[in-house]
This record gives C-alpha cells, sequence and structure tokens, in this order.
C-alpha cells in the first residue's frame, strides 16, 4: 500500500514539473516583450534577457501610439467587432432558426450550400470578394467591412445555431404561437433566449476574429 502511495506521489510530481516546465517556456516569450518594451534600442541589443535596471523607459509605448495612430486603430477594430458581432447573431440566428423549423426541399439545399463554404478557405476568395465589394462601393469604409463579416460568418454561425435549434421541443412555439405570438416575436421571445449558450460561442468566435483579422 505505501508502495502504491509512493507511486502515486511520484507521478503527481512528476506531471507537476512537466507542466512546470511547460509553463515557463510559454511564459518566455511574454517575458521578453515586456522587459524589452521598457528598455532604450542599444539595451535591447545588447541583451534581450536583461532587466531594464536604471534605463527604465516608456518612450516605446509613446513612439508605438504615436507612429500607429493606436487611438484610431482601437476604434475602428472596436466599431467592426461590435456591429459585426450584432449583425452576424441577429441574422444567422435567425437564418438557422429558419432552416431548422422549416424543413423542405429548399431550405435543406440552401443549408447545404451554406455549410459548403466552410470548405472553401478564404485565400480562394479574396480577389472575387475583394472586387464585388469594389463594385458595390463598400471598399475603404467601416460599415463595408462590417457588411463584409456578416456574409462571413453566415456558414458556422448559421450550422452551430442550428444545431442548437434542434434541441428546443417544438410543442414550446406551438404554446406561444396559440397565445398569439407570431413567428417573430415567437423567436425573440421563445427561442433566443434559450439558445443564447450557442450564440455567446458564435459571438466568442467570431470576436476573436473580427479583432485579430489583419488581412
Amino acid at each position: 500500500m505505501s508502495n502504491m502511495r509512493l507511486r502515486k506521489r511520484f507521478f503527481f510530481c512528476l506531471r507537476t514539473l512537466v507542466l512546470a516546465l511547460c509553463l515557463v517556456i510559454v511564459l518566455i516569450p511574454f517575458y521578453i516583450i515586456v522587459v524589452n518594451s521598457f528598455k532604450p534600442y542599444a539595451d535591447i541589443a545588447r541583451n534581450i534577457f536583461s532587466w531594464p535596471g536604471g534605463n527604465l523607459t516608456t518612450d516605446n509605448y509613446a513612439n508605438a501610439w504615436r507612429r500607429l495612430n493606436f487611438a484610431n486603430s482601437l476604434k475602428n477594430t472596436a466599431f467592426i467587432s461590435i456591429f459585426s458581432n450584432i449583425g452576424g447573431v441577429v441574422f444567422c440566428s435567425m437564418n438557422g432558426y429558419w432552416i431548422t423549423r422549416h424543413p423542405n426541399g429548399f431550405t435543406k439545399a440552401c443549408f447545404y450550400v451554406i455549410i459548403a463554404f466552410m470548405s472553401i478557405p478564404f485565400q480562394a476568395l479574396m480577389i472575387p470578394f475583394a472586387r464585388l465589394t469594389s463594385n458595390l462601393g463598400l471598399s475603404n469604409s467601416l460599415v463595408g467591412i462590417t457588411v463584409c463579416f456578416w456574409a462571413m460568418t453566415v456558414s458556422l454561425s448559421t450550422f452551430i445555431i442550428a444545431g442548437a435549434v434542434k434541441a428546443i421541443p417544438a410543442e414550446i412555439e406551438s404554446a406561444a404561437c396559440i397565445d398569439g405570438c407570431g413567428s417573430l416575436r415567437t423567436y425573440w421571445r421563445i427561442v433566443f433566449p434559450q439558445i443564447k449558450g450557442s450564440v455567446f460561442t458564435v459571438a466568442i468566435i467570431n470576436t476573436l476574429w473580427f479583432w485579430n483579422d489583419y488581412l
């Protein structure tokens, strides 16, 4: 019994040591970035691992803020992320709901076409998509890129939300219809609150994409 406890303790310590080593390896780049951000260029070139010491400076942050016009970039990115998410969640959630609750040949074909776009890399669509947005007058515009993101989030968002709607009993919606709710009111009052977990998942995935989309 004591041998078994010793073995368990040994493997526990070994796992802890391995995880700690992995954590150190992951944190090294962050250490280099943070430490060197407070050092002059000469000290960075001399030794990237050294501590700032007496040459501590915040000029790097001031220069980056000024040269990159960071305030304007942050404003634009926040605008795109917020409104692209709002439009994507509204349109894609309603799309997924309608396709799920109206199963026929047309809606199934639409769903399969939408899902098929998930297998096409954006690089293959980039040039024709850029030409289309230019012809529609959506280029060089925050509203234009927001509308483009609405279109590009349709596949994954519709797929996730359609799966969530399938898990909701249709009898709940029938009861709401008997009480006088129309299709739109039934969706927003009955269905949407029950799929908010999937909606939040879609919003998080899309936000990471919108915020980090350098291309």
